[in-house]
């Protein structure tokens, strides 16, 4: 491969290419999972959701392990111990089964076909799931533990494993050591295939919406609770409205 470097660190590109759907894809989680927080059969079943998605791609690093890809596989990073921890403190003994049941839905099955088309094509296209997708978890992953703990008024901290990145690792240390592992990685390819990551880059926030979208019961709790906050509007509305009205009198 012929490489040229780019003045702009390929990292960043990552981030501007996808700046608009990643935008879009925040709006959707908060909306949808964030103010439903307070629902543990929603948080369980959004975890369960990407449960597969990451085991994916863990085992994808340990069959590519001996390429550059094996370079993303940074200390501290790989969840899935966290993640069977998390679905064994929902789910009991019978996580495995409902792990493989979610494996089963159209919307988890569309993306690991997506995934393993990809890696068949070429396995450094992954990366763009990999970087975005533990970047998504460390950095958005503190910011909906901090809201579920707030909207449950709550210091429980089940469900948390995934979020958890032990000693000496910290949440903004393993990322630093990912984005610069991307940086190096990217820095042996040539154009074509860093144009082709950064399409895949927008694909992974496509696939992740879809995955929000089919979280069980997250539509019905959001419709519930923005029904509620209506009501609660209308009537504030109203009340300031007779309020004014008995003054102007």
């Amino acid at each position: 491969m012929a490489v040229e470097k780019s003045a702009v660190p390929f990292v960043k590109l990552m981030r501007q290419r996808t700046k608009n759907i990643h935008d879009r894809s925040d709006a959707l989680v908060n909306l949808k999972l964030g103010l439903t927080l307070s629902d543990e059969t929603i948080w369980s079943e959004g975890i369960l959701t990407f449960t597969n998605i990451f085991l994916f791609l863990e085992q994808a690093l340990d069959r590519n392990s001996d390429s550059l890809l094996g370079d993303l596989d940074v200390d501290g990073l790989r969840r899935t111990k966290a993640f069977e921890k998390d679905l064994e403190s929902f789910y009991g003994e019978k996580w495995q089964n409902k792990l493989k049941e979610m494996k089963d839905t159209p919307a988890v099955q569309n993306y690991i076909s997506h995934l393993e088309h990809v890696e068949s094509e070429n396995p450094y296209l992954l990366s763009a799931y990999i970087y975005h997708l533990y970047m998504g978890l460390l950095s958005g992953g503190q910011i909906l533990s901090a809201k579920k703990k707030i909207t449950r008024q709550t210091n429980d901290s089940k469900g948390e494993e995934i979020f958890k990145v032990d000693k000496p690792n910290s949440v903004s240390s393993l990322k630093k050591q990912i984005r610069e592992a991307m940086q190096n990685m990217s820095e042996h390819f040539d154009e074509e295939l860093k144009d082709d990551i950064l399409n895949e880059g927008v694909r992974v926030f496509e696939l992740n919406n879809t995955l929000i979208h089919s979280v069980k019961g997250v539509d019905e709790a959001f419709w519930k609770l923005t029904k509620k906050l209506l009501v609660i509007a209308f009537m504030f509305i109203l009340l300031s409205y007779f309020i004014a009205r008995w003054f102007n009198q």
